[in-house]
């Protein structure tokens, strides 16, 4: 099996064209007829707008031609609420792929998808000790925050919310989705989601009967800071996503009127440092990534235990 990382297929620019150039790699990787999971978080929305429908299934329909036995775990990003009413964003290519959003074993495989309600309970009541004990398959796939929080302040592990896996850890492989960085459990999502000029490398897993393959995938975005100086003669292969400091009030609201800059590179902000007036501006026309999401979750992870969790999941759903 061929395990794929968090997708977030969106429409917004550069992460569009960087998305495309992902899909390219992860084709070209797979192997006849093995089955391909996705982690979860393949959409970036519930509610996917037509064209990010339209990339999502010409993706699938040029995966199919290699394998038929695709896999879509659900992930929180790919639910919505629409009037009071809950969307998943992945029906809408149900045809084209197995969708799991329910706990199950599906092709020796035990899948732990992301839920906000099933029979009145949340992943956190429902992926308990003693359901988890059930688990049987070699392979175990989820979406959340395990009791691996990493890097993660200690004041901040005590209050987030998690699934507890070190019962299952010494009898079945576990991959994660949720986590964008790749680390440990987790496989990280394909692009990373915020501006991270530094960003580790993307892989994918590659699980045999005896044998565990990290193949990395290629750079498909890059993030730059720079000088308004350095614009003219800034140039990049693949989408680049530009941070620009300028000390003009001219050029600086010049540059907030024009997202696209050139060939493959497009704006995230631009700061004005006004030197006269020591005062310093900076606009934040940049895609709505995960990073006020992730914001909304440590507020809530702190402060929110007295938040009803349907109005916890609203407010995630307005920050996305």
């Amino acid at each position: 099996m061929l395990i794929v990382g968090d997708l977030h297929v969106t429409a917004k620019e550069p992460y569009r064209s960087a998305i495309d150039l992902s899909f390219s790699d992860i084709i070209k990787n797979v192997k006849e007829d093995e089955s391909v999971i996705f982690v979860g978080d393949f959409f970036h929305t519930g509610h996917p707008v037509p064209s990010e429908i339209s990339m999502a299934r010409n993706f699938l329909e040029r995966l199919r031609v290699q394998t038929k036995k695709i896999f879509i775990l659900a992930g929180n990003h790919d639910f919505s609420f629409k009037g009071g009413k809950e969307e998943c964003a992945l029906d809408t290519i149900e045809d084209m792929a197995t969708i799991v959003k329910d706990p199950q074993e599906l092709n020796g495989i035990h899948f732990l998808p992301f839920f906000y309600r099933k029979e009145g309970k949340s992943i956190y009541d429902w992926y308990t000790p003693e359901y988890l004990s059930t688990i049987k398959s070699p392979v175990t796939i989820g979406h959340f925050f395990s009791d691996d929080l990493g890097d993660f302040s200690e004041e901040l592990k005590k209050n987030m919310k998690h699934v507890n896996l070190s019962s299952i850890r010494n009898k079945t492989r576990i991959v994660l989705g949720h986590d964008h960085t790749p680390r440990g459990e987790y496989i990280g999502s394909v692009i990373p989601l915020e501006f991270s000029p530094d960003y580790p490398d993307r892989y994918m897993i590659r699980l045999t009967d005896t044998n565990c393959e990290y193949i990395k995938l290629q750079r498909t975005i890059n993030f730059k800071v720079i000088q308004d100086t350095d614009l003219e003669n800034l140039k990049s292969d693949i989408p680049m996503f530009v941070k620009v400091f300028t000390e003009s009030r001219g050029t600086y609201e010049e540059l907030r009127a024009k997202p696209f800059l050139k060939k493959n590179i497009w704006l995230h902000s631009v700061m004005f440092v006004d030197k006269k007036d020591d005062a310093v501006i900076e606009s934040d026309e940049e895609f709505e990534n995960a990073t006020d999401y992730d914001k909304m979750v440590k507020f809530l992870n702190e402060k929110g235990k007295d938040i009803p969790e349907n109005v916890q999941a609203r407010l995630l759903e307005v920050m996305r």
